[in-house]
């Protein structure tokens, strides 16, 4: 009767594992990736630091990362920008000095993500390189004032030009009178 049993537990749970009920639950892509993102945002700093260390797109799984983890991201890769939830003033400034050469020319990902930069982000951008505040749809007027101040030409580009800086584009250069938009 001993071995009976034991033979009869094995059986029962063959039945089980075949018949399906035993199967654990396939997690969706969704489940997956909420699972991944809680572990990495669930890490102290030290640990995403670390994880930061082995891999930077691992930033795209943490949410709101602290300053000193977006840091150590685009330290090790300025196009983390794009994969960092909120990203610090002191990040955008970052990814701005990264992304922009020493020629004024920018990075596509640079302007893909501008228009969700502080103003105060946007403004070092468009004095680095004038020309990227296409990129962002409703500029201020500070930032407008900033691009032109780099390229009154830049004036006729920009999307929904204030009557300030068109003012200050056309003192700047008399010739952009008929051309800028408002």
């Amino acid at each position: 009767m001993a071995f009976v049993k034991p033979v009869l537990i094995a059986a029962f749970a063959t039945t089980l594992f075949i018949s399906g009920c035993a199967e654990k639950k396939k997690l969706t892509y969704e489940e997956k990736y909420q699972k991944v993102r809680q572990k990495y945002s669930s890490m102290s700093k030290s640990q995403q630091l670390e994880a930061i260390k082995q891999d930077w797109q691992y930033i795209h799984f943490m949410h709101r990362p602290s300053n000193e983890v977006q840091l150590a991201a685009l330290r090790e890769n300025p196009k983390a920008i794009e994969d960092i939830d909120e990203p610090t003033l002191e990040a955008q400034l970052y990814a701005i000095s990264k992304l922009i050469d020493d020629h004024g020319a920018f990075s596509m990902i640079l302007a893909k993500q501008i228009k969700r930069f502080d103003e105060k982000a946007q403004i070092a951008a468009v004095t680095k390189a004038p020309q990227i505040i296409r990129y962002i749809p409703y500029p201020s007027t500070k930032v407008q004032l900033a691009a032109i101040k780099q390229n009154p030409w830049i004036a006729k580009s920009i999307n929904h030009l204030s009557k300030e800086a068109k003012e200050a584009a056309i003192k700047q250069n008399p010739k952009l009178k008929g051309s800028c938009k408002r």
